[in-house]
């Protein structure tokens, strides 16, 4: 009691005593005002809007408040809305979502399932349509509706809007009229082109960016535990895995002969489907040398066929591996793809396929992974007889076997949830038997969801506690969406099962890179972006004032609450004097920038060598010194800020400024710097025969430099003997000292002192 009656601090206030947005079309109570969604929707009724926001808070919210106002008031006198998601179990989702919260407007899901007059009706008559891609793009090549009488297009997974994805096509024929747009994603990518290129063809001109350090958003993010557990390879297919990995080696040392691949690197799949272009680019071309391609191609293709059987072998187990090669040998029968036939032909693939046969009994285990799913998911549920848990696969035969695995399990009623297309014998779900094993799930009928990428993207299971990866994916945004099934009203945890020495532990170091990569190009847009787009900032609460009370959504437009100042706009009126009229505002100055958050310090004990670069928004800087003076703090790439390297500088009170340089570069003067890069990096660039070029290319510029290598996350993959060859190699090859480190604090010293004897020598210069 005690508790309660002591003043609560701001963040406590928004989430202990949770106002409720107030509008005539929305249901009462149901929508609980947050800062951030309300400041996001009231700017997104400014002008197309693309929202970047962490998975799990509620960009389905944002959207049905845009959409609100829309049906209300209108746009350019339009009063419809259209809402395109992916797949239709999402269709349906967000169809479900619409109904609770609106009153008054009618809400129809359409999908392929629906006929050609059902669905133009279905134009004709409701107010609010939530669609597949697919279906709108070919409604509208065919005549059967037009988009100008819709004032607001909400697309969700907006990240999917490059190349010929339908979004691309819908949004072009939209933008004919003179309608709203609203993108959402939770994981844009990684790179900032493709960030870019969403925009443009979504025909986006402001971008609302939230990251998980974001003073309005920090309150409502739960803590998710992620674990790695490494397993080694199954025991009992060493042989039929050392055979497959000399039919590869032997077709990839053919194909270097021929020239298609280089000698003397590690080639991986990436490499063999590069090749298949060029070989592929080549037949098309046709002449006089086309046809000595054709057994070439062939090889590549096999190549490939059984660089991807190894990887079944050592990350999936026996029956992935069998299912596999049963497909291959259907292709190889008559009438069927010449390579699948020779590949079955070959006499290494004949003695694997001998020596799976000999493996142990049917009834033995298929691969260590498979023990230490149900190990977690039996250890989950001792805890908490009423969890709900995923368990993500890569492949459906894995995912029918982790159910089969789970089904005999005490306490575990599993099920298995894949996509709607059926491959031979293996039938896919239909929608309606989709969404009802996802109502068993949210009921508690079944407490094991065992899904592949079908369950990534966006679907409504608020209350999972333990999500499995039963192998890593590559992809930073794959990998985003399977953890967000996670960690929503409540804390949960992740575990990713990696292989050793497999494809595994690559994949999960390149979506951990590709992911750090876009946390930090989020970063670096909220800036970069301002010169082609409006980038909303997050906005905080005055210290001591708190989100309490009901507001009316009409008076949002202007302020969440009484305490929160209204953004002003060109004029220097209020926003909502402006939303009154719902007038289209000119690209720049709709808004004035809030000021940003005050971001805590990070505590460096919760970070991890790994995060190398820094997800916090860049320092104001000048920028680093120039001419010849002695310069008053060592000057650091802006990657670095946050970074345990920072840290420990900051410890050794060396003075630290920020700046944009190179990745990784630090100034210790105008003509000295330093360059950081870790060892595993290096590795990698040596495994690809990059690494005397790359070398080069550090020593471009006026600047004396210095390398300095440190240990990265992924150091254990590299023996003692295999780094000290490398860091021998790099002085070697590097035109300029190479300076290994065995830790941060090492790092930071060395740094440190480095900087004090460049400005002691600078100060004898002068």
């Amino acid at each position: 009691m005690a508790a309660s009656a002591a003043a609560p601090s701001a963040a406590s206030s928004v989430v202990e005593t949770p106002a409720k947005v107030v509008h005539e079309l929305l249901r009462p109570s149901r929508v609980q005002a947050r800062l951030y969604q309300l400041s996001i929707a009231r700017r997104a009724l400014l002008d197309s809007t693309l929202v970047i926001l962490p998975t799990g808070l509620g960009k389905t919210v944002i959207a049905a408040l845009v959409a609100l106002e829309v049906l209300k008031r209108g746009f350019s006198g339009k009063r419809k809305v259209l809402m395109l998601a992916p797949t239709k179990p999402l269709v349906e989702q967000h169809a479900r979502t619409l109904r609770d919260l609106l009153v008054g407007p009618s809400v129809i899901a359409l999908t392929g399932a629906q006929g050609v007059r059902q669905r133009a009706a279905a134009y004709a008559d409701h107010q609010v349509i939530v669609a597949t891609p697919q279906v709108v793009r070919n409604d509208l090549s065919l005549g059967r509706f037009d988009l100008s009488e819709f004032g607001l297009l909400i697309f969700d997974e907006a990240h999917r809007a490059t190349g010929e994805y339908a979004y691309v096509e819908i949004a072009a024929s939209f933008r004919a009229g003179d309608g709203l747009v609203l993108g959402m994603t939770a994981s844009p990518g990684s790179k900032r082109q493709r960030i870019l290129e969403v925009c443009s063809n979504l025909g986006i001109r402001q971008v609302e960016i939230r990251s998980e350090s974001d003073a309005d958003v920090a309150p409502y993010l739960q803590e998710v535990e992620i674990t790695i557990i490494k397993v080694g390879q199954p025991a009992q297919l060493a042989e039929v895995i050392r055979l497959l990995g000399l039919l590869e080696q032997a077709q990839i040392e053919s194909l270097q002969r021929r020239g298609v691949l280089r000698p003397g690197v590690h080639i991986g799949l990436r490499d063999l489907q590069d090749a298949e272009r060029r070989v592929q680019a080549k037949l098309r071309a046709g002449g006089a040398g086309a046809a000595s391609y054709y057994h070439t191609a062939s090889v590549v293709a096999q190549a490939k066929s059984v660089a991807a059987l190894v990887d079944r072998a050592q990350t999936q187990g026996r029956h992935a591996l069998e299912a596999a090669l049963g497909r291959l040998a259907e292709r190889g029968r008559p009438g069927g793809p010449k390579y699948a036939a020779r590949l079955l032909a070959d006499p290494l693939m004949q003695q694997a396929r001998a020596a799976l046969e000999r493996c142990g009994p049917e009834g033995a285990p298929d691969h260590p992974k498979l023990l230490k799913v149900v190990a977690l998911v039996e250890e989950q549920l001792r805890l908490d007889p009423h969890s709900r848990i995923i368990v993500f696969t890569q492949f459906r035969d894995t995912a029918e076997l982790v159910t089969s695995a789970l089904v005999h399990t005490p306490m575990v009623k599993p099920v298995r949830f894949v996509g709607q297309a059926s491959r031979g014998a293996d039938k896919g779900l239909t929608q309606t038997e989709q969404g009802a094993l996802l109502d068993d799930f949210r009921a508690g009928r079944c407490n094991v969801l065992v899904a592949t990428s079908v369950a990534e993207e966006g679907l409504d299971i608020p209350q999972t506690d333990l999500v499995v990866f039963y192998e890593p994916v590559p992809s930073e945004i794959r990998s985003i969406q399977r953890r967000g099934r996670t960690g929503r009203q409540q804390p949960g945890r992740v575990v990713m099962l990696v292989t050793a020495e497999t494809r595994d532990e690559a994949f999960h170091y390149a979506a951990k890179a590709k992911e750090r990569r876009m946390h930090m190009e989020l970063g670096r847009l909220r800036s970069l972006l301002r010169e082609n787009l409006v980038v909303g900032d997050p906005i905080t609460l005055p210290e001591g004032q708190a989100l309490l009370g009901e507001s009316r959504w009409g008076e949002l437009a202007g302020s969440v609450a009484p305490s929160i100042p209204p953004a002003v706009g060109t004029n220097g009126q209020g926003a909502a004097a402006e939303m009154a009229t719902f007038p289209r505002p000119p690209l720049h100055g709709a808004i004035l920038v809030s000021r940003p958050p005050s971001l805590a310090p990070l505590d460096p004990a919760q970070r991890s060598l790994q995060d190398f670069g820094s997800m916090t928004p860049r320092p104001e800087s000048d920028g680093p010194s120039s001419g010849g003076d002695i310069p008053a703090g060592l000057v650091l790439d802006e990657h670095l800020y946050g970074s345990p390297l920072w840290y420990e500088l900051r410890r050794l009170q060396v003075p630290l400024k920020g700046a944009s340089l190179s990745e990784g570069e630090v100034q210790l003067s105008p003509t000295h710097r330093v360059l950081i890069r870790p060892l595993f990096d290096l590795l990698v660039l040596h495994r690809e025969g990059k690494l005397s070029q790359a070398l080069q290319r550090f020593a471009l510029g006026p600047s004396q430099t210095t390398l300095l290598l440190l240990p990265s996350a992924a150091s254990h993959q590299v023996g003692t003997r295999e780094v000290e060859e490398l860091c021998a190699l790099a002085r070697a090859l590097c035109p300029f000292p190479v300076v290994e480190c065995p830790s941060i604090q090492a790092a930071a010293q060395f740094v440190g002192e480095l900087w004090r004897t460049e400005r002691q020598r600078m100060r004898r210069r002068i």
